[in-house]
């Protein structure tokens, strides 16, 4: 499934999904009323007793035998679903049937069940924040093109249609939304509900006070920087990154760091830790590839800034890339990449707002970065100098986890605000397997438009 697209806001009404009723009849006059009764509060005659199963039943009930038919490509899947829930023939009482493009299965239930299983993820991944539990993204652009109201539209048909349900919500998000109690959601809410400016200026505050009790800006950084997974970075990374400063480190210590642990790197961060990002983020750089670079894989030349040992490069290598370049700041990392054997050129150099020598402007067609932009590792204005190495037309993506966007935010609009980017892609990508680490981090995909 792609979820690749130009504008976030921005869906295309004459895009692929086609639809139709099976049933040639005309449309009853009462339609309209159906709608609005499918469409209304299912929690509202709880204080009658009614449980929610049985009025979910008796809406099931009142659906109408009549389907239509909804084609989808599954590649446009999200952008598809929307215009036909836009659409002025979209009636909630008549039950779907789904026809992928390209794929000839009979549609018995199992194909509208997968049907939705996909929309959901998509609109999970794409209107909402946060980790576990997630709350609607903050967006007035989305909001007033009545997006939000769409998705649930989308989610009350997944119920009316046998499809799953939609259990993402932060206890805060749950309590509004299924007693309209604002009072009571207020109760339960935490930072993570919070717009992620908000959550920056809490975070903020949070600094000031701890400093204000005397701990040390080393330690406050790292804490701050792996935010409550503290323990789990100490129990499988020790205390290399306790000392680290967005204010005063250097990168000569980043390259003692990693000089010191190349030779564990791998043992520590994947076996140990369970990272697994880097898998998931080379398929959706080569996902963005295959939409918007007209290029066969053999000929696209990728340069991995902050390659480390080679893991991003290894995926990269497996889906057909090689033509690939390893960056790192690391002379001691980068021989742990060359032992992979997939990488054709290796730049030892730091990933800063300086012109590297090593590469010349527009040389590449793709960047992949994980795991660079952290706290203390990369300024957000190397993201010039990224942008700086990738041809027009191409592609940079990059990931950074959660709570650590803020940093690099201001210089990502900024760069859009220039014209000299666009970001055609965000995913919520698995970032470690392991419980008192990270579970997820941002993956981004941006289209070179100028340098």
């Amino acid at each position: 499934m792609s979820l690749f697209h130009d504008n976030p806001n921005d869906y295309d009404m004459n895009a692929a999904a086609t639809f139709d009723d099976d049933d040639d009849d005309d449309d009853d006059d009462d339609d309209d009323d159906d709608d609005d009764e499918l469409l209304h509060g299912i929690f509202e005659d709880q204080s009658k007793g009614k449980r929610l199963s049985s009025e979910l039943k008796s809406i099931q009930r009142k659906m109408s035998a009549e389907k239509a038919k909804l084609k989808i490509d599954e590649e446009d899947l999200l952008e598809d679903a929307m215009v036909y829930y836009k659409a002025e023939e979209f009636y909630p009482t008549k039950r779907l049937r789904i026809v992928y493009t390209g794929q000839s299965a009979a549609d018995t239930g199992g194909v509208v069940r997968q049907f939705y299983t996909q929309l959901l993820c998509a609109l999970s991944n794409q209107f909402f924040q946060g980790l576990d539990d997630r709350t609607p993204i903050y967006s007035n652009d989305v909001v007033a093109a009545g997006v939000m109201k769409l998705v649930g539209v989308m989610v009350v048909h997944s119920f009316l249609q046998g499809g799953p349900g939609f259990p993402i919500f932060s206890p805060a998000v749950y309590n509004y939304l299924c007693k309209g109690d604002l009072q009571e959601a207020v109760k339960t809410m935490t930072t993570d509900d919070c717009s992620l400016h908000m959550q920056d200026l809490i975070t903020k505050e949070q600094a000031h006070t701890e400093e204000s009790k005397g701990l040390e800006n080393s330690a406050f950084h790292y804490r701050m920087a792996t935010h409550t997974h503290v323990s789990g970075y100490r129990k499988y990374f020790g205390n290399r990154f306790a000392d680290l400063s967005p204010a005063t480190t250097t990168e000569d210590q980043i390259r003692d760091l990693y000089n010191d642990w190349a030779n564990k790197y791998d043992e520590d961060v994947v076996v140990k830790a369970l990272l697994v990002c880097h898998r998931p983020q080379a398929e959706c750089l080569d996902a963005a590839i295959k939409q918007y670079l007209d290029k066969p894989k053999d000929e696209v030349k990728i340069i991995d800034c902050g390659a480390g040992t080679g893991l991003c490069g290894a995926e990269l290598h497996k889906l057909g890339y090689t033509h690939l370049c390893a960056l790192d700041i690391s002379p001691e990392m980068l021989n742990e990449a060359r032992k992979k054997n997939v990488y054709q050129k290796f730049i030892c150099a730091p990933l800063n707002s300086d012109q590297n020598s090593e590469v010349n402007t527009g040389e590449y067609d793709a960047m992949i970065c994980i795991g660079t932009l952290a706290a203390a590792h990369v300024k957000p204005t190397a993201l010039v100098e990224m942008v700086r190495m990738i041809k027009i037309d191409g592609l940079l993506s990059f990931n950074i986890r959660f709570g650590e966007l803020e940093r690099y935010q201001p210089m990502m609009e900024e760069l859009e605000k220039e014209g000299k980017w666009v970001n055609v892609a965000k995913e919520t990508i698995p970032h470690f397997q392991k419980d008192d680490m990270p579970k997820t981090s941002s993956f981004f995909v941006y289209k070179i438009l100028k340098h």
